[in-house]
């Protein structure tokens, strides 16, 4: 939550978030005119407060580049006030956009000025900080820094804190990226055994981990424990989990006929990537059957879908980056002009001194 509160806000803003899971296009008219008015009650707080909401909305949208110019205005209005939840706030939606971006510098740069708004006792905050930060840094291979702060995260998080799974989770990913896989599945097993029930169990990415490494490094799932997992995903129709606990049983039962299933409910579900990586697992089973005939057919079609996906991911950065640049740019235009600005006041103010200063002399003399 930001510092001011819904009631602090002007009935036009509040007017917008009443309406906002409803309709943006009407919520983002609101927030306009709630902006407008921050701005001629000279309320820069608030003002902030109203930006950061409609770089929010962008983000619904995915218009990133709207995105990008809100936040940045709003954190160069929040040099004006301090306020440490509101710049908090602020400085996280930077830190996510540049992550999203692959900018990691960009990203630890916001997430470290995030950090130093972190109230004392606010344990909800210092968690997301430490879990993000960690998470960054095994992403950049920084692996020694990646565990001085999951460690640090795990020790702030008592057993009994329904957040230490997401810590265990983490440790396994962490284990996974190093290929230490013994104590990657120790930490999703920690992880999973957190839970009682497979209800909550099928809900956690660390269950789905656990087998699939499991059985592709040892080959050892039991498949009663499979079919168990399918019922209840198939009950509460996780349909992403249900693809991939196929594919793993096609693996145990060395029959394509469910893998073959999960490739066609991933066409359903439009995950190309999904399919991708399963019809590459389809590929490694049929030639594990000497099913050399279909195999060749399958590892075309993956390569075709595998240069699909790169080449639209390298269209995609290309795009971000270009969206990047020219938000910096805007920015940059703006504080540019801003400084300029208060220069050009500055001297206008010391002229318009100087010439009554000597007009006040000369009116002296000759009176």
């Amino acid at each position: 939550m930001l510092s001011i509160s819904f009631d602090e806000l002007s009935e036009t803003h509040q007017a917008a978030w009443e309406i906002y899971n409803e309709n943006l296009d009407s919520a983002e008219i609101l927030f306009k005119e709630a902006l407008s008015e921050y701005k001629s009650y000279l309320d820069v707080r608030r003002e902030t407060v109203v930006l950061i909401d409609l770089a929010s909305l962008n983000n619904q949208r995915g218009n990133l580049i709207d995105k990008l110019r809100y936040l940045h205005q709003a954190e160069r209005l929040s040099v004006q006030f301090e306020d440490s939840t509101i710049k908090r706030s602020l400085y996280k939606q930077l830190y996510g956009s540049y992550a999203y971006l692959d900018r990691l510098d960009k990203a630890l740069e916001y997430l470290k000025k995030q950090s130093g708004y972190i109230q004392a006792g606010n344990d909800a905050a210092r968690f997301d900080y430490l879990n993000n930060i960690s998470d960054l840094y095994i992403q950049t291979g920084d692996f020694n820094l990646a565990k001085e702060y999951l460690d640090t995260l795990n020790f702030i998080t008592p057993f009994s804190d329904i957040n230490k799974r997401f810590v265990l989770n983490k440790y396994g990913l962490y284990f996974y990226k190093r290929n230490k896989i013994d104590s990657a599945l120790h930490y999703y097993k920690k992880s999973m055994d957190y839970y009682s029930t497979w209800h909550e169990k099928v809900e956690l990415s660390a269950t789905l981990n656990y087998y699939s490494i499991r059985q592709e490094t040892y080959g050892d799932v039991a498949l009663y424990t499979i079919d168990s997992l399918l019922a209840v995903a198939k009950n509460l129709k996780y349909m992403d989990d249900f693809a991939q606990l196929l594919s793993i049983k096609s693996d145990i039962t060395k029959d394509t006929t469910y893998i073959h299933e999960a490739i066609q409910i991933a066409d359903t579900l439009g995950t190309i990537g999904f399919k991708c990586d399963l019809i590459n697992a389809f590929v490694k089973l049929q030639n594990e059957l000497h099913h050399f005939e279909y195999s060749e057919s399958n590892k075309n079609l993956y390569n075709h879908l595998k240069d699909s996906i790169e080449s639209y991911n390298t269209k995609l950065k290309a795009k971000h980056v270009a969206v990047l640049e020219e938000a910096i740019q805007e920015v940059e235009d703006q504080n540019i002009f801003r400084e300029n600005f208060l220069l050009y006041l500055l001297i206008f103010i010391s002229l318009a001194l100087i010439l009554y200063s000597f007009y006040y002399k000369n009116k002296n003399r000759t009176g």
